[in-house]
């Protein structure tokens, strides 16, 4: 069959086969560039620098970054004893953060203040011109000498932009010396180096931050690695310590962490964690609570809250119609209203303003007994009542316990924690 040619841009002519080259030499070029920046650490630069000159081009990394393990991953070029190499140097690299179990977005490092970045090199003042004429001219416009002899930039100059308008109004320099000037101020802030957050900030996604987003992100490449290699029947060891590396990096994220640890409540997806704390908590929590318990499409849907700044507790009940739809109980205390009462309060039609008190006090009234954490769910027994029972009766055994209260007469599946609960009594 002839190949038929397709038309780009309406113009020349490329047929399937031409198309097809040009594309495998595209991905030639991009693996080219991905193992030419694999460091000698195992890690990959992220982003490079590049200068181009009249003859030759120069090319600096940045530091390292997450987000550039991640693309690598992600890019297909690795086998699986390549992403284990990659993983492995990952987990030995500043990016890991061993107290979180998880990796940073940028390594944190300490920076310089203005006042100590604004300082030109001797070197530098020894070898220009320009420099040395305006320090012997007197004037600070553009540069000036401190009393310890160091020379600065004018301190009111922010860019480079403003420093062609302060060269523009100095009058006397020329293109050279306007060019030398601003190469020399170049090197002095390294602006082109700049990368905004990771630069500057050590919040939100700046440095020493985690930035769950792209743990997700790796998590789902290490993920797709492993598949990949179990897909090709990679020998089991290889598999074993990939699916390591993804096990390790899916507990870290917050699903598996307690509170204390995490920051805040472990399910929510919070956007960073700084270096100095855990993650964030969000400025509103009646915001974060319509976030996290409000569905779509519902209708006639009221809210009842309470929120005590000073203790940092915050409870709240969402009501569809008159019925308690949903609830939410956030301190730093761990303490719970008891489940059986709240789960009685979900089957009401309607709940008496007594009810919705004791909901946003966290504690049920006064002539509700606790009955504890569900032993029996078939029967809805609950373990204070049921140690309650063994201490009062005398009860011994699991049938004792099922003539009296029920529990575990049904399916049976409580018989070892009613065990359990006897043992425990009787060791007191």
């Amino acid at each position: 069959m002839p190949l038929l040619p397709i038309e780009l841009h309406h113009t020349n002519p490329v047929t399937v086969t031409a198309r097809y080259q040009r594309v495998e030499s595209a991905l030639a070029h991009l693996d080219h560039s991905i193992n030419s920046n694999r460091r000698p650490d195992g890690l990959y630069h992220s982003y490079n620098l590049v200068d181009f000159g009249e003859t030759a081009y120069s090319v600096e990394p940045l530091a390292e970054m997450l987000e550039g393990q991640v693309a690598v991953l992600g890019s297909g070029l690795l086998d699986a004893e390549d992403g284990l190499a990659l993983l492995d140097a990952l987990k030995r690299s500043d990016l890991y953060r061993a107290d979180q179990q998880s990796y940073l977005l940028y390594p944190d490092r300490e920076t310089k203040s203005f006042l100590d970045r604004n300082v030109v090199p001797e070197p530098l003042v020894r070898e220009s011109r320009v420099i040395r004429r305006e320090l012997s001219s007197g004037r600070t416009l553009l540069v000036e000498q401190d009393l310890h002899g160091k020379v600065h930039f004018n301190s009111a100059i922010a860019g480079s932009e403003e420093l062609r308008a302060a060269i523009n109004r100095a009058g006397n320099l020329d293109a050279e010396d306007a060019s030398e000037l601003l190469d020399i101020y170049e090197a002095v802030f390294r602006h082109r180096a700049f990368t905004g957050r990771s630069s500057s900030m050590y919040k939100y996604e700046g440095l020493g931050c985690i930035y769950w987003h792209m743990v997700s992100k790796l998590l789902l490449g290490v993920g797709e690695l492993v598949a990949d290699a179990r897909s090709a029947g990679r020998d089991e060891a290889l598999l074993e310590a990939l699916a390591a590396h993804a096990e390790e990096i899916r507990a870290g994220l917050g699903l598996r962490k307690s509170p204390d640890r995490y920051g805040a409540i472990p399910l929510d997806p919070y956007s960073h964690t700084p270096g100095f704390a855990g993650v964030q908590q969000p400025d509103s929590w009646d915001e974060r609570a319509r976030d996290l318990l409000d569905v779509p499409g519902k209708e006639q849907v009221n809210w009842i809250e309470y929120f005590d700044s000073a203790r940092n507790h915050y409870r709240a009940a969402r009501f569809s119609g008159t019925r308690l739809e949903s609830c939410l109980f956030i301190g730093p205390d761990k303490q719970l209203p008891p489940r059986d009462w709240l789960a009685a309060l979900f089957q009401k039609e309607q709940l008496t303003v007594a009810e919705r008190a004791s909901l946003l006090s966290g504690l049920p009234p006064a002539n509700v007994e606790d009955s504890g954490r569900t032993i029996c769910s078939c029967f809805s027994v609950g373990e204070k009542t049921i140690l309650k029972a063994i201490r009062e009766q005398g009860l011994t055994t699991p049938e004792e316990i099922g003539d009296c209260l029920k529990a575990g007469t049904n399916c049976g599946s409580c018989i070892p924690d009613l065990k359990a609960l006897l043992t425990s009594a009787d060791s007191e």
